[in-house]
């Protein structure tokens, strides 16, 4: 009796909630966020290399550690030791109400953050360079392949997304040091640093940080839901060291030393920031820089997919999560054609300090050890209160000139951060301190209560 093999051909690669995960893979996926060429031009490059490269990778270390253990490790040690997924976690911290508006806030964020992605190959394929002619038909139907792709591509499994998380970081890497490379002549500036703008110091590390935690926060709380699905606290510490510490100083030194020896090499061209793009292209004829583009584009592909990934956690359970998921795709390619309107940029920063203050609130649960509620109340008022006042903060906080004449500056969100942790530590002391006041009580043999 023979048997017969049968070839079948899966376009998913589904997985259960309850199915655990390693950290390697968890670690791949969030290494992505960073090893994409929109994150080495945004955000990457607002890092300069002010002091000589060993003190200055010590600064960055002293930066990103704490970066990483508060918006990284502590939502996702929160969501592993209650063993829920994230928006359920929401629910049991700030209550059923505010954690609907914080899905709607998270889905608003992807979908603008998506589009911006996609954009990238969508505003390149516009050039005068290339051989085709550039159309509106045509950039529609370029977004939209790209769209579908990525959604098809970022709802598989972790399993599978790792493995094609992997290749996006190789091909970064590769970029990198391609980049790295271009610039050999400007190689002796990077050891002692750059000296014309020693006094400007602080002001641009301050600066610098705030442009990243605009980044970082808000996407920092989907990775956190890969913590409820480890097997220990130790593979939860793996994976946001390996997938967002390490990754990041790396990139952020090695993005730093491009601009620094591009600016003193030849590819330098006068009158513009040096960058990442121009030690790639500098002095490249047009006829080459079509393949090039493109490549470099593949990498924000990773990033895509974790965004993908992201809305999959936002979107509802049920047969309204395709719906959901539809919408935001439409929303991604409207995006993505309409990349440089000033309403979009404006319309992520309320998101985004949404997002941050449902962080600092994760974040504070897991600080004071709260024991959350199995059924979740409507609106936990501690918290909520908290994530007002944070949200607010533009509205009374004293401006200064500086920041409201840069039109790209985000300072809100880090700010945000800190005044939500801040008083959601203070108001659960307070509930804790009066929850045990009145838990001091003890029945008498008549049949009353007494207080301690």
């Amino acid at each position: 009796m023979s048997k017969s093999a049968v070839l079948r051909i899966r376009w998913f690669d589904r997985e259960t909630e309850s199915c655990p995960i390693e950290w390697p893979a968890a670690a791949l996926i969030v290494a992505t966020l960073f090893l994409n060429f929109v994150f080495w031009l945004g955000f990457a490059d607002r890092f300069w290399l002010l002091w000589p490269l060993p003190l200055f990778a010590l600064v960055l270390i002293a930066v990103v550690i704490p970066i990483t253990a508060a918006f990284f490790l502590l939502p996702a040690l929160a969501v592993h030791r209650a063993q829920r997924p994230l928006f359920p976690f929401l629910a049991c911290s700030l209550g059923t109400v505010p954690a609907s508006f914080m899905r709607l806030a998270g889905a608003v964020l992807l979908t603008l953050w998506l589009g911006s992605l996609v954009a990238l190959p969508i505003w390149w394929s516009g050039g005068d360079y290339l051989p085709w002619r550039y159309t509106p038909a045509r950039a529609v139907m370029l977004s939209t392949a790209l769209v579908l792709f990525l959604f098809a591509t970022g709802s598989q499994s972790v399993r599978t997304e790792a493995k094609l998380a992997k290749f996006t970081i190789k091909l970064a890497a590769a970029i990198l040091i391609a980049a790295f490379l271009r610039v050999e002549d400007g190689w002796p500036t990077i050891l002692g640093g750059i000296r014309s703008v020693n006094s400007e110091r602080g002001p641009v590390l301050s600066h610098a940080c705030t442009e990243l935690a605009f980044y970082v926060v808000p996407l920092a709380l989907f990775a956190a839901d890969f913590g409820h699905r480890m097997a220990s606290r130790r593979k939860v510490i793996l994976s946001m060291t390996m997938g967002a510490a390490v990754p990041l100083i790396g990139t952020l030194l090695l993005v730093a030393m491009i601009d620094a020896a591009t600016g003193a090499s030849s590819m330098y061209q006068p009158s513009l920031n040096p960058t990442v793009f121009m030690a790639l292209w500098a002095h490249v004829r047009g006829s080459a820089l079509p393949g090039r583009m493109m490549i470099v584009a593949l990498t924000m592909f990773g990033a895509a997919r974790f965004g993908v990934r992201g809305l999959g956690i936002v979107a509802p359970d049920g047969r309204w999560k395709w719906i959901a998921l539809g919408g935001c795709g439409v929303g991604v390619i409207l995006k993505s054609l309409h990349a440089n309107a000033d309403l979009s940029v404006t319309m992520m920063e309320f998101p985004a300090r949404c997002l941050a203050a449902a962080s600092a609130v994760v974040a504070c649960d897991f600080l004071c050890k709260r024991t959350l509620p199995q059924i979740p109340k409507r609106v936990d008022w501690v918290a909520c209160l908290a994530v007002l006042a944070g949200i607010a903060l533009p509205a009374y906080y004293p401006l200064s000139p500086d920041l409201v004449t840069q039109v790209w500056s985000h300072p809100w969100t880090l700010r945000c951060y800190v005044v939500v942790l801040v008083l959601c530590l203070c108001g659960r002391g307070v509930e804790k301190l009066r929850g045990g006041r009145e838990g001091r009580l003890v029945a008498r043999d008549d049949g009353t209560i007494q207080a301690l």
